[in-house]
């Protein structure tokens, strides 16, 4: 009776040395196919056109499981985007640091965030055209006019305190609330009761409909400070025209008895060290423990500038003072120098002068625009001639540049936007008055960057930087804003920190291993308190994976993982110091586990540590190409798993250069085995709430869907095509194409082509693909009827291959010789809704001693619908099965056809018979 060894399939090895001793089943080659549980092989799934669109190199795919939709961000001309089925939205930044991360996306409150180099970026629905930028930086200073007629709020002898709050609700209901404005008071000495006007400025963020919501404080005696807590006083709408002036005008009209809800930063609440900053540009977001989490991060670039000193208008005296100082001399028509001046010890090389008290009026002796070139003890030199001779009243102006926009020191504050020559109020012994003015035009009447004053003794230093009342702060509007300086023609009336060049220090915060993180279940909500700094600080947040009771943040220097509960709970441990993710992209989570691509190889960490998944030749295989991956310049590589199927698929690129990654690797949780697949794919995501995988691939969308009982869960054909100028007219199985009837196509054998004739669909497999110069030259299986010269479809199909090492126990001697080799399919009828399919399958059985592919072979045909289950035979040689190894050879490459390999056995000579022999 025969002797029988059945040889699973149970992992992969690269080594095809037929002298190494292998496991029974280690897998040499497996092509194209799934191994999901041991000892079954079942091809890998195909792709089902799911929505074309026209992408660039480096697309992104993810499923919003809100939306059931796919949403995308490519790489075009350093401009990143989402795209959804519908409809594109542009018009953010690239990443933050693309030689580390790309694109990063989260999910909370049914919004989508992204990360990139300016800011976090949100969509609230899939028709969305526009993205928002989450969160609002701080509420800036205002003005304020009294109000008497009618007032009720403010007695005369008292004091009271404000601070203000923007707010918005997008579309998924979520409201957003601004740090607040700095602590502001007035003492009311007019001698009756008082209303207050609060003019305020408004930043870039704040549109139509969105609100202001103004809080006061309890008034106090005049003498002493009001307190900080503030309670409600109006909630008032901004107007479109409120946009287009650039301010708003709130009134204050509430007595204290009538002021309502306390300020979320009062110190009974959260206090303010948890005011709501903006989420910063990040490199990394992910959604954890009901917060928004943010990795590498960089903050606005930030000056703090001290007015120490303000003199007024009148000084003669030399003071340092800020000022805008009044003289009179005498002017000579096309002259630059002004004469006659009793003294000009306060005068300043580069202040603006007029001679009208208006910067940027016109009809003055002094053109517009003229600036202090140069003086004498009773002479000023200026940067044009005067228009006119005679006595003249000049105004020296002290300037304030900030980010390349002058500031001139008057009067009065400009309270209109677009001026040319924007002012602020100058006044004397006031510095706190003169920064809130100089504060509210900065924002005013800047795009770039917008100001706030601090005048009470509220304000934490260790947010505002060591700040003291007369402070101002200036704060890029962009988070990728380059640097920006600022200049003052009288430096002794301000007090900052110096650069190397000896200007003011505008520094930011960039912290590459630096974890923000939100109030819980507020997204957008960041305090600049709420940050955790990890590991070495010269390595950058890679990743984060968010698992059940622990988030792991990926670095350059291991794996970090974050336990706790919010708000403010949080430990950080170091979890494995020599587990390193190439990028982003190569990090995935399914279930309680992350897997990686770290350079020595893939490895699955869960919340107590990590193990490499790939130890032996399949770590060898993926080690050259973990160089290539982290190669910016590359295409990136990713890894994406999908639970549905319990599958791990790594992309890697095969050759140095910029088209997708050809080749993924696929891991089984369940079987533990890896396999190959030929295929090359941008990029893949899970759609959870349906099961299938999403990929970009070759200009278009396609899907891969988790149930064996839906149309395209053993589709192979990857792609198809429709040849629009080929017309088939050979008599024989050989025709010959040209790129123009081609297109797309490029074919290769295992492809097939359809054609319809006499509504019956005939498939014909290209068994060659020839380049012949730009030609290729294709050898269909047979040739169609005739009736085929249109209506034709290309399809790309693959290859089918498992192979593996199979040990023989014992020598030839004691075990006897190899007989044959006998496959066993299992077959189904494909599930094709209104359509056919091809009437026959092929599959070729056979094995070698030595592992090459011309081993002895037996190829099977038939109708396999009439087949279900099928046992291929194939004898072997006597030089075969003299070799202690052998390999068994299983391959297919027939379209549509839903097989699996459940085992091979290897079955022995009787001794009879060889003794025979």
């Amino acid at each position: 009776m025969a002797q029988r060894i059945v040889a699973g399939c149970a992992g992969l090895t690269t080594d095809i040395s037929p002298l190494r001793t292998a496991e029974v089943g280690g897998l040499r080659s497996a092509d194209d196919v799934v191994i999901e549980q041991p000892g079954v092989a079942v091809p890998r799934p195909g792709f089902d056109l799911h929505a074309s669109k026209v992408s660039s190199q480096r697309p992104r795919v993810l499923h919003w499981y809100k939306t059931q939709n796919i949403v995308a961000s490519w790489d075009g001309s350093s401009t990143w985007a989402v795209e959804n089925t519908s409809n594109t939205i542009s018009g953010t930044a690239e990443p933050l640091d693309s030689l580390k991360s790309f694109v990063q996306f989260a999910e909370a409150r049914d919004n989508l965030y992204w990360c990139a180099k300016d800011g976090v970026w949100k969509i609230t629905n899939v028709v969305d055209t526009t993205a928002e930028q989450a969160g609002m930086h701080e509420a800036t200073s205002g003005l304020f006019s009294i109000a008497t007629v009618g007032a009720v709020a403010i007695p005369n002898n008292t004091v009271r305190a404000w601070r203000w709050c923007f707010t918005k609700r997008d579309a998924n209901g979520l409201v957003v609330r601004s740090a607040p404005s700095p602590w502001q008071s007035y003492e009311n000495t007019t001698g009756g009761t008082i209303d207050m006007n609060w003019i305020i400025a408004l930043p870039n963020y704040v549109a139509a409909g969105d609100q202001i919501e103004l809080y006061a404080s309890q008034t106090v005696p005049s003498g002493d400070t009001p307190s900080d807590m503030m309670y409600l006083s109006k909630r008032y709408t901004v107007t479109s025209g409120d946009v287009t002036a650039g301010y708003a005008t709130v009134k204050d009209a509430r007595t204290d008895a009538d002021l309502g809800a306390e300020l979320y930063t009062n110190p009974t609440r959260e206090g303010l060290l948890k005011a709501n900053g903006r989420p910063p540009a990040c490199g990394a977001v992910t959604r954890w423990s009901d917060c928004m989490w943010f990795g590498r991060t960089v903050g606005p670039w930030t000056s703090a500038i001290e007015i120490v000193s303000v003199t007024g208008s009148t000084s003669t005296d030399g003071l340092e003072g800020l000022q805008r100082l009044s003289l009179s001399g005498t002017a000579t028509n096309g002259n630059p120098t002004l004469t006659g001046f009793a003294s000009t010890t306060s005068v300043v090389v580069g202040q603006l002068v007029t001679d009208n008290g208006s910067p940027g009026s016109t009809g003055g002796t002094i053109p517009v625009g003229a600036t202090v070139l140069g003086k004498t003890a009773t002479t000023v030199t200026l940067s044009a001639n005067a228009t006119a001779s005679g006595a003249v009243t000049a105004r020296f102006h002290d300037v304030i540049t900030v980010d390349g926009q002058a500031y001139y020191a008057s009067g009065t504050t400009s309270s209109s936007s677009g001026l040319t020559y924007p002012t602020f109020g100058v006044y004397s012994g006031d510095p706190e008055r003169t920064a809130r003015e100089l504060a509210f035009v900065i924002s005013l009447t800047s795009s770039t960057v917008f100001g706030y004053a601090i005048e009470d003794p509220y304000s934490p230093t260790d947010v505002y930087g060591n700040a003291t009342k007369g402070t101002l702060v200036v704060r890029s509007v962009a988070l990728d804003d380059s640097q920006w300086a600022v200049t003052s023609t009288r430096d002794g009336a301000l007090s900052y920190e110096v650069n190397a060049s000896g200007g003011v220090l505008v520094s930011r915060d960039d912290r590459k291993n630096a974890v923000f993180y939100s109030k819980p279940g507020e997204p957008e909500h960041v305090p600049e308190i709420n940050y955790i700094t990890i590991g070495d600080e010269a390595e950058p947040i890679v990743a984060f994976a968010p698992l059940r009771a622990a988030m792991l943040v990926f670095k350059r220097d291991g794996v970090f993982r974050i336990t706790g509960s919010p708000p403010d709970g949080w430990r950080v441990d170091l979890l494995e110091p020599t587990v390193r993710a190439l990028r982003a992209e190569c990090v995935a989570v399914m279930g309680s586990e992350a897997y990686v691509w770290a350079g020595d190889g893939m490895y699955v960490v869960d919340e107590s540590g990590a193990r490499n998944i790939s130890d032996g030749a399949i770590s060898q295989t993926l080690k050259p190409l973990a160089e290539r991956a982290y190669v910016a310049a590359l295409t990136t590589p990713w890894v994406a798993t999908w639970s549905a199927r319990g599958l791990v698929l790594i992309a890697a690129p095969t050759a140095f250069g910029t088209g997708a990654p050809s080749q993924v690797f696929c891991y089984s949780t369940h079987s533990r085995a890896w396999t190959r697949w030929t295929c090359s794919a941008y990029c893949a995501r899970e759609a959870p709430s349906l099961g299938s995988m999403r990929i970009a691939r070759g200009g278009s969308y396609w899907e891969i869907r988790a149930s064996r009982n839906q149309y395209g869960s053993f589709v192979q054909a990857d792609r198809s095509y429709t040849p629009s100028a080929w017309t088939y007219d050979a008599s024989g199985p050989t025709v010959t194409l040209t790129p123009a009837q081609r297109g797309d196509w490029v074919p290769a054998a295992c492809h097939w082509v359809q054609a319809t004739i006499g509504g019956t669909i005939y498939y014909r497999r290209v068994t060659e693909a020839q380049l012949s110069g730009s030609d290729y030259v294709l050898t269909l299986e047979t040739a169609f009827p005739v009736g085929a010269q249109s209506s034709l479809r290309a399809l790309e199909g693959f290859e089918a291959v498992v192979e593996w090492q199979a040990l023989t126990p014992g020598t030839p001697a004691t075990t006897g010789l190899w007989s044959e080799v006998q496959g066993l399919f299992d077959w189904s009828t494909p599930l094709v809704a209104g359509g056919s399919v091809p009437s026959s399958a092929r599959v070729e059985v056979g094995a070698s001693a030595n592992g090459t592919t011309a081993a002895e072979t037996v190829t099977w045909t038939g109708a396999y619908e009439q087949t279900p289950t099928l046992i291929a035979r194939v004898g072997t040689p006597r030089d075969v099965a003299r070799s202690a190894h052998f390999y068994p050879h299983v391959s297919t490459c027939d379209l549509l056809i839903p097989w699996r390999l459940v085992g091979v056995a290897a079955v022995f000579e009787p001794v009879s018979q060889r003794t025979n022999r």
